[in-house]
């Protein structure tokens, strides 16, 4: 995540990761913030909450420090993070930040030295494998886009299958205790014509037998542990 004093990235902030954040999470550090409007919507959700932001872009900084706590630039893969002090957060979110790192796990470990033990951290990354990816590969298309999972930005993909044993296996500070997908069928018009509790139910049924066709977003949350020699 190199420094980019002019990008400015905004969007309605991801609900998905928004659901999983808690009343007891007081000090959360928002890694890769944007605009700032995922902390936003924290703290309009529990006010007691005190949102860090991280992000590489002047531009995002000045937009994301009126809606957060705090915000600071920082190159994740150069900087030091002297700064933040250790063990002092109670949540780390990285909503789609790991794709765009060159050694995501490495950063990730420095990372886990702001959390405190038994603090959360929760990943979002997005599912290179989802329905609508697999048919352009099936096509014979394998091109970099403005958006989605394979963004020009991308450095690394990963798969409902495969995000476990890239990110969560090397790390033993880290136990995983929920990992869940974010996605739907497709149903065309037939979405329209049934009721929506019955398209919930269909949705939820397909992502639980096969999250690696239908997750456009795969989700882990994990805790901190103590390593065993303390």
């Amino acid at each position: 995540m190199p420094l980019d004093k002019f990008r400015c990235y905004k969007n309605l902030g991801d609900k998905n990761v928004l659901g999983l954040v808690e009343d007891s999470d007081r000090l959360v550090l928002d890694v890769g913030c944007g605009a700032g409007d995922l902390g936003l919507l924290i703290r309009n959700k529990f006010p007691l909450a005190k949102v860090v932001g991280i992000t590489c872009s002047f531009s995002e900084q000045k937009e994301a420090s009126s809606k957060l706590s705090q915000c600071m630039v920082l190159d994740l893969e150069k900087d030091s993070l002297d700064q933040i002090q250790d063990s002092y957060f109670d949540l780390l979110i990285l909503s789609h930040i790991l794709e765009h790192l060159t050694d995501p796990v490495e950063v990730l470990i420095r990372l886990l030295n702001k959390l405190k033990i038994g603090g959360r951290i929760i990943i979002a990354v997005p599912n290179v494998l989802f329905w609508r990816q697999r048919l352009l590969f099936i096509r014979g298309s394998f091109e970099y886009t403005e958006g989605g999972p394979m963004h020009i930005t991308h450095l690394h993909f990963y798969s409902y299958n495969s995000i476990t044993r890239l990110i969560m296996d090397p790390i033993k500070e880290l136990k995983l205790v929920n990992k869940f997908g974010a996605g739907h069928i497709p149903m065309g018009i037939f979405r329209k014509l049934f009721p929506a509790n019955a398209v919930g139910y269909l949705d939820n049924l397909a992502l639980s037998i096969f999250p690696n066709l239908f997750s456009y977003e795969i989700i882990l949350v994990a805790k901190k542990i103590a390593r065993e020699n303390e």
